[in-house]
């Protein structure tokens, strides 16, 4: 038994290949993620992407605040990989918007 939390990413972008980098990504960091496509409505627009949930899974326990920077550095990496301009990060207790663009 593990102390419970999630850590959930969300990033426009084509799902197949996300899923095959995340893939690819979690051979070399042990993690445990749910995956799903998404589509995105908002004001002037919408797009597809995807949602990437991490929970502190007992197999790969660990402090909310390693996960986060777990994710935040595999957000990174997808968000270039994907060619994204900008990603959110939701957490327990606060939610991140991050952004390359000016």
């Amino acid at each position: 038994m593990t102390p419970s939390f999630t850590i959930t990413l969300f990033m426009a972008g084509d799902y197949a290949h996300a899923k095959q980098l995340v893939n690819r990504w979690v051979a070399d960091n042990p993690m445990c993620f749910s995956m799903m496509p998404v589509d995105y409505v908002y004001t002037y627009g919408c797009e597809a992407g995807f949602r990437l949930d991490a929970i502190n899974y007992p197999r790969f326990p660990t402090h909310e605040a390693t996960k986060r920077a777990m994710v935040e550095a595999l957000a990174e990496h997808l968000m270039v990989e994907l060619n994204q301009g900008s990603y959110t990060i939701q957490g327990t207790v606060e939610t991140t918007f991050f952004s390359r663009r000016a």
